[in-house]
């Protein structure tokens, strides 16, 4: 007979298959060519599968989600109240800690206050995926989707998947989501496999690539080689709040939990809608890992890069800094808050975009920025040299220097020979004296608060037709080029008023076991003392 052929190399989903071996009596060494059998390729050595056998024997690996708090976008109440008073963490603590990953208020400070804890016995959460592995195992034994239930049922105790499930996921292995359907042979003759190959490597997102790197040399090849285009890649290290989350489903995040010594003692992980807690490992940086491995891929571009990283002087987390050592990469626009260490990680003449969020100086003399042709920045400039900013098709910015009317004629020459200006504007301070001059010389006699200022106008000496057009008001200095786009300063002015605010991945839930929705709506949002990314948080003393 022949023996079916994995189509998944989900780790964690064959650490169930192989869980299901070891209680069928197999030795490690048999699991692993069992299993080598079925994936045609190494997902697991034999050094790996005689450890992971070592830990079900001492019962440290039972198929159960060790400090579970949410699996699949759900989080339990129960596991939240047994987990987090083993921590010693107050309630407005977690409330903060959690925020971050729910981005909403499934668990109020209040609520988690008034309900006390519920030091019960730890709740017998599975890993879904361990589940699955199981019943992959039993499937390929030819077992029925009747008798793969009640083998399940024996090994949990009890019923952790209806058996509604279990039929569902043996149709879904009937359609080769997890094993290869068979195919005439001619077929496969036919086939030019690396060509496959490349294609499977083309069409798969960041985390997919990870996965196929570690399966075979070939693959390994192909992910350093093939071309890989990333439209949005977010890092975090803010706050003991470490973060990466790209395109696809893929959101990573581990949020360090911090004594009032700063010492940390535990970690709360997130892998997309699982969310897990664990006592902290001192030499262990697995967000490190994966964004190092991210960055370091090679013919990888990048169009937007948004790098949060804490920029307050308590700054506890030394680990979570920017050394970056792998070559500069290919990004098209950078939003960040970062200081120089951020423009480092982008190749010098490729970046066009920088939004700047942070309201200290902003580092314009960096050569990355020379090419660039769009800034968008909450920073202050110390050093206004016209020849600095021609590059720019569009800009808005502010000065912490006082303007003179001589500094505003030499940007008006300049761009008097730049006949692509859209629009370029920035904050400075004006005095009275210099405000009326500069109206008064440019014949436009606006007021400070001129709802519809008049513009001065001037040809452009080379392009007959084209006009610059200038006014000061209130205290901006603001040009329009001959490419002016009408709305792209209010576009700016929101992309800086968003900031950071990031898409949600998947919407959370609760299943309401303990705190009910009478709770949610006794809750008073101004007695919240942390409400997370950018709000107050009394217990570390930052405010943003």
């Amino acid at each position: 007979m022949t023996h079916p052929t994995s189509s998944c190399l989900n780790k964690e989903i064959l650490k169930g298959y192989l869980f299901c071996l070891h209680k069928q009596g197999l030795s490690s060494t048999n699991a692993y060519k069992n299993l080598l059998r079925f994936t045609r390729t190494q997902v697991f050595s034999l050094k790996a599968v005689k450890k992971l056998f070592e830990c079900i024997e001492k019962k440290t690996f039972d198929m159960k989600f060790k400090g579970c708090l949410a699996q699949n976008f759900q989080f339990y109440d129960q596991a939240i109240a047994y987990n987090f008073p083993l921590c010693g963490t107050e309630p407005r603590s977690i409330h903060s800690q959690l925020k971050r990953f729910t981005h909403g208020n499934l668990y109020s400070s209040r609520i988690l206050k008034q309900a006390g804890w519920k030091k019960d016995s730890e709740l017998d959460i599975y890993k879904r995926e361990y589940l699955l592995g199981f019943l992959l195992c039993l499937n390929v034994q030819k077992k029925t989707a009747e008798e793969a239930y009640k083998e399940l049922e024996e090994v949990t105790g009890e019923e952790k998947m209806s058996l509604e499930e279990v039929k569902e996921f043996y149709d879904d292995i009937a359609r080769g989501e997890y094993i290869e359907q068979k195919h005439d042979d001619r077929l496969w003759d036919a086939m030019n496999l690396p060509m496959v190959m490349k294609k499977i490597v083309d069409f798969a997102d960041i985390g997919t690539r990870k996965m196929l790197s570690e399966t075979n040399r070939e693959f390994r090849r192909l992910t350093k080689s093939r071309p890989i285009y990333i439209e949005n890649l977010h890092i975090t290290y803010f706050w003991g709040l470490r973060r990466v989350k790209l395109d696809s489903d893929i959101l990573k995040a581990t949020q360090e939990m911090t004594n009032m010594n700063h010492q940390t003692r535990y970690r709360i992980h997130q892998d997309s809608g699982d969310v897990w807690i664990e006592e902290d490992s001192k030499d262990e940086f697995p967000m490190n890992n994966m964004v190092q491995w991210i960055l370091n891929q090679p013919n990888m571009t990048i169009k937007n890069l948004w790098i949060k990283v804490q920029t307050n002087l308590l700054q506890y987390y030394t680990k979570t800094d920017l050394d970056y050592e792998g070559k500069p990469l290919k990004v098209e626009n950078l939003y960040t808050n970062s200081s120089w260490k951020a423009y480092q990680w982008v190749t010098p003449g490729y970046l066009k975009k920088i939004v700047h969020l942070d309201e200290r100086q902003s580092f314009c003399d960096m050569e990355q920025f020379e090419k660039a042709e769009i800034l968008i920045s909450k920073g202050s400039h110390r050093l206004l040299e016209v020849e600095d900013y021609l590059h720019l098709k569009f800009a808005m910015f502010k000065i912490n220097e006082r303007i003179t009317y001589e500094k505003i004629m030499e940007f008006k020459d300049g761009f008097l020979q730049k006949p692509d200006l859209r629009e370029f504007r920035f904050k400075c301070s004006i005095t009275k004296g210099l405000f009326n001059r500069i109206n008064t010389e440019l014949g436009t006699y606006n007021s400070r608060d001129s709802e519809n200022p008049n513009w001065a106008q001037f040809k452009y000496p080379n392009h007959p037709g084209k006009i610059l057009q200038l006014c000061v008001v209130k205290k901006f200095v603001w040009f329009r080029g001959p490419e002016y786009v009408p709305g792209e300063m209010e576009k700016a002015e929101e992309e800086l008023k968003k900031g950071f605010q990031e898409d949600q991945l998947g919407n959370f839930t609760r299943d309401k076991d303990i705190w009910s929705s009478d709770d949610e709506s006794n809750f008073d949002e101004r007695n919240t003392n942390s409400t997370g990314d950018g709000q107050d948080c009394r217990l570390c003393g930052y405010r943003d």
